[in-house]
């Protein structure tokens, strides 16, 4: 079985179970999870046509294929795909949503995972069309095509409400959702919500840099006391209650140095 009929296999079954999920709605994270895996092997099928010997890991041990953060580096940097910043977070929602379903127990809810689908579904037709030169409708049966436009519909119809109530409550601060990755996250004085999947999380800013993320997000300083040597000799006790993932690892650095000079 070549890359794309493997790539094909998973589409059809992550649309065949999003057709369970109406029964079932625990079926919607085998779809999410095999509709990724097509996006996987779509990405490596794309990669192969360059050369068979780029999707592994080690050309001189040709064993291990590629991650999908190095197959997209590989396309990007010896294929010259050019990903556009859509593309981007739809390949960040696959790597993240496929982590959660792995290696976290998480619940979900359908206005959040539908959306999620229909972004990851538009992604692997537009790179089919136009990276593999193929149409993803010719792909599928009648049933399961069906599916996907009315998935696909059910997205845009929550995307218009949540854009629709963010005017009319003159929203500013407006981010990226963290669950569903939507531009629909508002971040204000009396909310911290989306407006499309309704996820709620409180959002904090790095006492750094000064870069908003979310509080699941946020690194803190866990050593009980952080000490910061003056130019006068002086320990001054610092404490970081939230920190972005650059400013904790360069604060790990700093810690190191300070504890080998003591």
């Amino acid at each position: 079985m070549s890359l794309l009929d493997n790539s094909d296999s998973f589409l059809r079954e992550a649309l065949t179970r999003s057709l369970k999920a109406d029964q079932d709605v625990s079926e919607w994270k085998f779809a999410i999870f095999s509709l990724v895996q097509s996006i996987e092997l779509a990405l490596k099928a794309r990669l192969r046509n360059d050369h068979p010997i780029l999707i592994f890991t080690d050309v001189d041990n040709p064993r291990n294929t590629l991650s999908m953060d190095k197959t997209i580096n590989r396309l990007v940097t010896i294929s010259k795909v050019d990903f556009t910043e859509n593309d981007k977070n739809a390949l960040k929602t696959a790597r993240e949503w496929r982590n959660l379903i792995v290696h976290y127990e998480f619940e979900f809810s359908v206005e959040t995972v539908k959306p999620v689908f229909a972004k990851l579904f538009g992604f692997l037709s537009t790179f089919n069309r136009v990276h593999l030169k193929r149409e993803v409708s010719a792909l599928l049966p009648k049933q399961l095509w069906n599916k996907s436009i009315e998935i696909d519909e059910y997205a845009n119809e929550l995307l218009d409400r949540a854009l629709k109530r963010i005017a009319e409550e003159k929203r500013k601060w407006i981010c990226t959702c963290i669950r569903c990755y939507y531009n629909t996250f508002v971040s204000d004085k009396d909310v911290d919500q989306c407006y499309l999947c309704g996820h709620s999380e409180e959002t904090v800013v790095c006492q750094e840099c000064g870069e908003g993320l979310f509080a699941s997000e946020a690194y803190k300083v866990n050593y009980g006391k952080w000490y910061h040597h003056t130019p006068e000799g002086e320990k001054l006790d610092y404490w970081y209650p939230h920190l972005c993932r650059p400013c904790y690892e360069k604060h790990l650095q700093k810690k190191e140095v300070e504890d080998e000079a003591d």
